[in-house]
Order: structure tokens, then sequence, then C-alpha cells
């Protein structure tokens, strides 16, 4: 699969950073949800932040699912279903115009088949059926219109960035897990609102959160 120099060396990149051993966890990430919490929400056992970064990072989902946050998994799955239709829509449309592109074309000169009985001058490795296939369906007028290329190199970044987008959705619902399991170690053991009389008359309200 074919990608740009640059764009290789940030994906690589972005894929080292989302390595679970390389990851900078938060103070405490490794530390077990208390069991008041944890029996509450119905968490599994030993639930912690490093289980849910974990788990997300092997399979999308399942850090949520862990979470026991269910309503999340089908927006993970549309999002990323989303992203990968892109990804391979946008794969699909840059191997028919190229294929299209190649077709019998020799020093970036196009060779047209010989008429019946006449020999083929055409030596190539670009006749086969996949491309006459290819240029067939794009073909206006028995010849490619222009822009092919244009629309080719467009296809090709689209592909790029679709690749780009399935790396970062995945660490955005990484990213979620794994906050959200450090949100539920906090437990709130009061809550309390007051209305008071304001310096300047009428009233102010007050809201306190004990954890």
């Amino acid at each position: 699969m074919f990608l740009s120099r640059p764009f290789a060396a940030f994906l690589a990149a972005l894929l080292l950073a989302a390595s679970p051993a390389e990851a900078q966890l938060l103070p405490g990430s490794s530390e077990a949800t208390p069991d008041s919490v944890a029996q509450r929400l119905g968490l599994p056992e030993g639930h912690s932040p490093e289980g849910a970064l974990k788990r997300a990072l092997a399979v999308p989902g399942w850090g949520q699912y862990y979470n026991r946050q269910y309503w999340k998994i089908p927006v993970v799955a549309a999002g990323l279903g989303s992203v990968i239709y892109a990804l391979v829509y946008s794969w699909d449309q840059y191997l028919l115009y190229r294929n299209a592109y190649r077709y019998r074309r020799v020093n970036g000169e196009f060779v047209p088949p010989p008429s019946p009985g006449e020999p083929d001058e055409y030596e190539g490795d670009f006749g086969g059926e996949k491309y006459r296939s290819a240029y067939n369906a794009l073909a206006v007028g028995g010849s490619l219109p222009n822009g092919v290329v244009d629309r080719r190199q467009q296809f090709l970044r689209w592909r790029e960035l679709s690749i780009l987008g399935v790396g970062l959705f995945w660490l955005l619902q990484t990213a979620d897990a794994y906050v959200n399991a450090h949100l539920l170690g906090f437990e709130v053991e009061e809550v309390s609102t007051q209305v008071l009389p304001g310096r300047q008359g009428g009233v102010r309200g007050q809201l306190r959160i004990t954890f």
C-alpha cells in the first residue's frame, strides 16, 4: 500500500504514541476503583483506568463495555465503521482511476487496441482484464475524460486522510474510556445547595460537592 513519506512517518508516530507500553498514565491509573463505587455501578472486579485503557486500545468499544457505559458502544461502532467505509471506498476508487489510466499506456502514451486481423503493438504489463474493465468503466466516447489523473490523486489523498481518521478515532475512543474510568473512581459523598441573601439585595445560590 503506497503512502507518502511524511504521512507514513506521522502514522508511525501516531501508532507508537498509542502503544500501551509507551503510554504516559496519570497517577493512580493502576489503582482499583473503590469497592463502594464498583458495586454501585456494577463494574467488574479490579476495575481500574489502566484496565480500561488497555481494553480500548485492543478493541474499540471494549473500554466502554468495561466501564459499563453500554450506550457508547453503538456510537463507537458507528463512528469507526464510517471512517473504515470511507477508507474502503476511497481505496476502491483510487484503484479504479489508477488502473484505467495505466491501461495500454507506454511512456505516458496510450496504445489503442488493434483492429481485427492486425498485430498488437502493445507489449506492456497493463493490458489485462482488470485494466481494460477499469478503462471501459470511465471511458467516454472511447477515451478517458480529462482530469483522470487529478481524480486519481484526489482519491489517494482521501485514502490517506481516511487512514488518519481511523487512527484518530481509535485514540479518541481510547481516551474516552480511560478518562471516564478515572472519573468513575470519584465518589460523591454529599451534594448540598443553599439559597442566601445577596449583599445588595436579591438572593444568591451556592452549590457544594464533597468527594
